[in-house]
């Protein structure tokens, strides 16, 4: 066999029948499927996130630079994601994930607070709650 594989076979009839895509497509079922789940504030920034699938033990945490979390060997079927950072609200995210693939999820967090200005220039510490800013 030659350093790029294929010299194996001197037919390529019988060599197209071990390519990667031939023997994937013999495969049943198609494997396991993946999530990569990317966590972002309002301005688009990654999220140090703790990530995880409804039902099962699956979980991971985002990492700082990207806001990525990569959850792997599951199967397929309705998911729903339940996404948490410190200082934010809590998210469910449903996705439908098919098995073999790899399903990419963004989740925009929201925050549990914010700071309001006044018309006298005071700050004031603000409740998010449901998208409604409940002044205290």
């Amino acid at each position: 066999m030659g350093m790029d594989g294929w010299q194996f076979f001197k037919n390529s009839a019988i060599q197209s029948q071990f390519s990667f895509e031939a023997v994937s497509s013999m495969l049943s079922p198609a494997g396991a499927a993946a999530a990569i789940v990317t966590v972002v504030n309002a301005n688009n920034q990654p999220l140090l996130a703790e990530v995880s699938i409804q039902g099962t033990d699956k979980s991971g945490t985002t990492n700082a630079q990207d806001g990525k979390c990569e959850l792997t060997q599951l199967s397929g079927g309705q998911t729903t994601f339940i996404i948490s950072a410190d200082g934010y609200a809590p998210r469910q995210m449903v996705g439908m994930i098919n098995t073999g693939t790899t399903f990419r999820l963004t989740v925009n967090m929201v925050p549990l607070f914010s700071t309001v200005s006044s018309d006298s220039g005071q700050e004031t510490v603000a409740e998010n709650n449901g998208g409604i800013t409940l002044v205290n």
